[in-house]
């Protein structure tokens, strides 16, 4: 396996910008830099802090000294677009910051003593040479940082006064946290406390002897942290205070628990999760009841009866907890077998778990998502959306924050002098009554009160602020199709949409809900544990459902990422493809379309006299497609120019119909599941299976991606990164009818067979109109827009698509369109995976996705 490609200069500073200072802002503000070596080893790709640290230095720029010195001011570049015209200030990033950083580095990797000097002496040793003894420099580009973050990102820096130190002290007293600072965090834990109950902790530091003898910037976060909890206990376990004292915790695993999570497919796994965050699949009953014995004496003793209780975290995670065996427990096999058949009856299989002998049961009446008692009584909003940097949060339901309240009496809302009456939705937790609500909102209990600032649509985000789909860490979820189309779609007819269905405002809400927190990609858990927000209300689609139709309409992407057994929610550039109407010349607008975005491209089509349509899906569940147009083509160009819209780049493929295959495995992989038709997951009897056979492989240390495994009875094996591609090619060996053609539109066959995202995206192009969800025998089936032609296009690529008026049409296989089509552009290289080796195919020139690398400019 070939190591890991080091990030150039740019991607430092991008990277160091990013992470330690826009996403590292909690309600607009940062008190103190949160350092960790960690952080920076991971993302150097080296494997030891020596191998991070010369890294570093070898991206710090050529005219280093003159930066310290002074005598270079602090420099901006452009980004993207940007760069390609002539900007002002505004649209230019910092050029220095893995400068700061790398010198707030040095304060937590080297002891430092009371010695005024100290920075220079450690800038000497790490540089390797004698180091400039006047900094002014850094205090320079300090303020030039604070000013550009305030400016262009409403975040306001802290920065701390220079103190007796000459021109270094901000960067002495920013860094955190330091080798004694976290001494006396593991002091405080190692005496007892290893609570994660926030005023506990506050009581219990601010009151050690060793407090004041703290490093300024300890002082400083941890001010800020007991402030905020005061106030937001959700906001203060964003603070790096909180963080510093988690990863305490995690050394000695205090703080863990454990984790059961659900796919769409039905996968569900154990995992142990610790107090900074870092997760650990359980890949055995031995490892599992080693985690249960280092949580509470309860749990502990649960797991030895082999029946734990969980408690439901979203609509497809649970949390191991303490309480009754009563509702959605984890039982074992043993266990179940002591049972008599009389409770066993009782019980109802929900699935088995991976790597583990215990099942997922349902016991009694199941709980409601959020109806656990709250630890802190007291009256707080909670599960906020942050649509500003300035602690303003997402005001649509049922998006909109939750009250939790101390007990008796629901809180009472005021809303601009108004009273509205919360709606109970668990013990001691009530929700705002369904609408859209802006501004300030108070809640009263008793004699406790507390406000929160709400809006009703989410910011647009700035175009550099958006982290998009990179090649080197996201495989695509629809491997060798990723971006690709069947066909050119002026060659067909524009069906007629109709007038459709305004979508409903609860599919709103979550876009904006989505949107807002998508900026810099979100884990595929955090995106369902939003949409269950939505999907746990009457009526509405299931999670897995509703995140596929935002991948389906263009929003997002859905890759895997790469060498980690994790997948992400990749946010995709506004962009367009040119779309004929009729006698109009036009495009159809792609990508993530919030409410002010939408409106911003209406008024900017209005100012040029173009035509601007809003067209809506077959059912309530669908989003809008945006087309402009108009019989000018120069006000259409004109337009384009001055939107910040990108065409999209799509390629055909030209691969043999029985090379699917996009992902080479290892020896070192093992069969860990079968697809079991009936159930719709990896769990069936793989010698009973006929061939082709469809199974799940992983590494046993499950340090990277599952493969998806399609085996013939001749030793022949396609191997997928995939599970929804590999999905299509076993129903199409099968010749199982996955889709079916019919009139105006595609259906699913089953809730969890989807088509490609990118023909998908094809299909919405053509026809101008996205997807829609409607409800079906047993779920909820996907609906596409088509039309003969367009259906019969699919069909000759993808023979389980079935069409009702022409039942030959899918005979003739893949083969003869990708022989018939071909490449539309020819610039860059594609690689792709066959029999297990890595192949540029020039050819496939054509695919250029929406990661744009930035330059430096000179």
């Amino acid at each position: 396996m070939g190591g890991k490609q080091m990030p150039s200069a740019v991607e430092w500073e991008d990277w160091c910008l990013e992470t330690f200072f826009l996403n590292a802002a909690v309600d607009g503000r940062i008190d103190a830099i949160e350092i960790d070596d960690g952080k920076i080893i991971e993302y150097s790709g080296a494997h030891d802090l020596e191998g991070a640290h010369r890294q570093f230095l070898s991206v710090l720029p050529p005219l280093l000294d003159d930066y310290l010195k002074g005598e270079v001011s602090p420099s901006f570049r452009a980004v993207g677009k940007a760069a390609h015209r002539s900007l002002g200030e505004s649209e230019a990033r910092p050029n220095f910051v893995r400068i700061l950083i790398f010198f707030l580095w040095l304060q937590i990797t080297v002891s430092k003593d009371k010695d005024e000097g100290d920075i220079r002496k450690m800038a000497t040793a790490a540089l390797g040479r004698q180091s400039p003894q006047d900094l002014v420099g850094l205090h320079n580009m300090w303020i030039a940082l604070a000013r550009w973050l305030k400016k262009h990102r409403d975040i306001l820096l802290e920065l701390p006064d220079h103190g007796n130190e000459t021109h270094v002290g901000i960067t002495k007293r920013l860094a955190f946290p330091t080798k004694k600072d976290l001494d006396l965090l593991r002091r405080v834990r190692d005496d007892g406390y290893s609570r994660t109950d926030l005023r506990s902790i506050s009581r219990r530091i601010a009151g050690d002897s060793y407090f004041d003898r703290t490093s300024p910037a300890f002082r400083r976060a941890f001010e800020s942290w007991r402030t905020a909890a005061n106030v937001d206990e959700e906001a203060a376990r964003e603070l790096p205070f909180m963080s510093a004292w988690t990863r305490v915790l995690a050394e000695k695993e205090f703080g863990t628990s454990i984790v059961l999570s659900c796919d769409e497919f039905g996968e569900i796994e154990v995992q142990k999760i610790l107090a900074d965050g870092r997760s650990r699949t359980l890949q055995s009953d031995r490892e599992l009841r080693q985690a249960c014995r280092k949580l509470s004496g309860e749990i502990a003793k649960a797991a030895g009866v082999g029946m734990l209780t969980l408690q439901r975290s979203g609509l497809a995670s649970w949390i191991v907890s303490e309480g009754d065996r009563t509702g959605e427990c984890l039982i074992s096999e043993a266990a179940l077998g002591r049972l008599t058949p009389l409770v066993r009856s009782k019980i109802q299989m929900r699935g088995e778990v991976r790597y583990l002998s215990w099942r997922l049961c349902n016991v009694g009446q199941r709980k409601e998502i959020g109806s656990n008692t709250p630890q802190n009584p007291s009256l707080r909003f909670v599960d906020k959306v942050r649509v500003g940097a300035r602690g303003t949060y997402l005001g649509r339901w049922p998006m909109t924050p939750r009250v939790v309240f101390p007990g008796g009496r629901q809180p009472v809302l005021l809303i601009e002098g108004q009273s509205y009456e919360s709606t109970s939705i668990g013990d001691r937790i009530a929700s705002f009554p369904p609408g859209v609500w802006n501004g300030p909102v108070g809640a009263q209990a008793g004699s406790q009160a507390t406000t929160v600032t709400l809006r009703g649509d989410a910011y647009p985000h700035a175009d550099e602020d958006i982290r998009y789909f990179d090649r080197s860490r996201h495989l695509p979820e629809d491997g060798i199709f990723h971006d690709t189309q069947p066909k050119d779609p002026d060659l067909l007819t524009t069906g007629t949409s109709g007038s459709g269905i305004e979508p409903d405002p609860r599919l709103i809400a979550l876009q904006e809900a989505l949107y807002a927190r998508s900026a810099r990609t979100m884990t595929l858990q955090a995106a369902v544990d939003m949409a269950s927000r939505v999907a746990s209300t009457e009526g509405a689609p299931d999670v897995w459902a509703l995140v596929r139709l935002f991948v389906d309409s263009g929003w997002f992407d859905l890759p895997y990422v790469s060498q980690v057994p994790a997948r992400t929610l990749v946010q995709r550039r506004p962009s367009y493809r040119p779309r004929k109407k009729a006698d109009l010349e036009g495009v159809s607008i792609e990508g993530p379309m919030p409410v002010l975005l939408e409106e911003a491209i209406r008024r900017r089509a209005g100012s040029f006299d173009l035509t601007f349509e809003r067209n809506l899906g077959l059912t309530a569940w669908s989003l809008p497609k945006l087309w402009v147009g108009s019989s000018e083509k120069d006000a259409l160009q004109e337009f384009l120019k001055s939107s910040d819209l990108e065409e999209l780049r799509v390629a055909t493929v030209l691969k043999k119909s029985n090379e699917w295959s996009d992902i080479g495995v290892g020896d070192d992989f093992e069969r860990t599941g079968t697809w079991d038709s009936a159930e719709v997951r990896f769990g069936g009897n793989y010698a009973a299976e006929p061939w082709p056979r469809f199974v799940r492989m992983d590494r046993p240390a499950r340090d990277t991606n599952a493969r998806y495994v399609v085996e013939h009875d001749a030793g022949q094996r396609e191997t997928f990164g995939s599970a929804n591609l590999a999905l299509l090619r076993y129903l199409d060996l099968r010749e199982i009818t996955a889709f079916e053609a019919s009139g105006d539109n595609i259906r699913t066959m089953h809730q969890r067979h989807r088509l490609p995202s990118a023909w998908a995206r094809w299909l919405a192009t053509v026809h101008l109109r996205n997807c829609a969800l409607e409800p079906s025998d047993g779920g909820w089936a996907c609906v596409y827009p088509a039309s003969p032609d367009s259906a019969l296009i699919l069909s000759k690529i993808y023979p389980a698509l079935r069409v009702k008026s022409n039942p030959q049409a899918s005979e003739s296989g893949i083969l003869p369109w990708m022989e018939r089509t071909r490449v539309r552009l020819a610039r860059d290289r594609r690689p792709i995976w066959h029999d297990g080796k890595l192949r540029a195919i020039h050819d496939l020139s054509g695919l250029r996705t929406c990661s744009r690398e930035p330059r430096e400019t000179r």
